[in-house]
């Protein structure tokens, strides 16, 4: 097929798709397997892409989203996998998203807080981790409340707890683990925004984009997309767009 053949002609190396895979999202990313290759539902999308290639595919593991836009400046990867988010959609070309999820905040057990939209008031404190996709979205949109950052998700949890701060910010199925190390807390109901996630491509490779975005409708048009949701355990977790 001529798309595959555009495609191939703008990796790095025709034989191999260098991916990279953001591991701070526990909910696409269950860790690495014994021989250190990243797994989870955000691996099995980009390996889908390599598959329909017909090439082998290296996954590059990165501890946060900001550590994948960084090394585009070295030009070590072709795709990646991350949250879709318009500050990130100046530096690649996303696909459309495969999956979506619910963002909002866990609160201290005696908080008056009941909705994600009450935070935003003057003196309100938000622990997040730096660089995500919603700390973009919070920085845009957040008029009151100011935002105290983390370098990753259990740093900006403990801040949270340390310094009694009013809220700490995340997708709604990862909070459920903090509820356990934080008794009594509560995720509020509801959102304060829905992070989809997506494959990134390198910017200016037009071909490369186009192939990986068609895979991404085929995985949700056939169902492929659902199998990898259950194999992961995350059916009803995380939501195909349009289902």
């Amino acid at each position: 097929m001529q798309m595959n053949a555009d495609a191939l002609a703008q990796l790095a190396d025709p034989s191999v798709l260098r991916a990279a895979m953001n591991m701070g999202n526990k909910l696409l990313s269950s860790g690495l397997d014994e021989q250190g290759v990243p797994q989870g539902v955000g691996p099995d999308v980009l390996r889908s892409v390599a598959e329909a290639l017909g090439v082998r595919i290296e996954i590059q593991p990165f501890a946060m989203p900001g550590d994948i836009t960084d090394a585009l400046a070295d030009g070590s990867w072709d795709i990646a996998q991350m949250a879709f988010e318009p500050k990130r959609a100046e530096l690649v070309d996303f696909t459309a998203n495969f999956i979506e999820v619910a963002a909002t905040y866990l609160v201290a057990p005696d908080s008056k807080f009941q909705a994600p939209a009450e935070l935003d008031q003057p003196g309100a404190r938000i622990a997040l981790p730096a660089r995500a996709g919603y700390d973009h979205f919070l920085t845009r949109n957040l008029r009151h409340a100011t935002l105290h950052r983390a370098a990753n998700h259990r740093a900006a949890f403990d801040l949270f707890v340390a310094e009694g701060l009013d809220a700490f910010a995340g997708l709604a199925p990862a909070l459920v683990a903090y509820t356990e190390d934080y008794p009594g807390s509560r995720i509020l109901p509801g959102s304060f925004t829905t992070m989809g996630q997506a494959v990134a491509v390198r910017p200016g490779h037009a071909a490369l984009h186009a192939f990986a975005d068609a895979v991404v409708a085929d995985l949700k048009a056939s169902g492929r997309m659902a199998d990898i949701l259950d194999r992961h355990d995350m059916t009803g977790k995380l939501q195909i767009p349009g289902s």
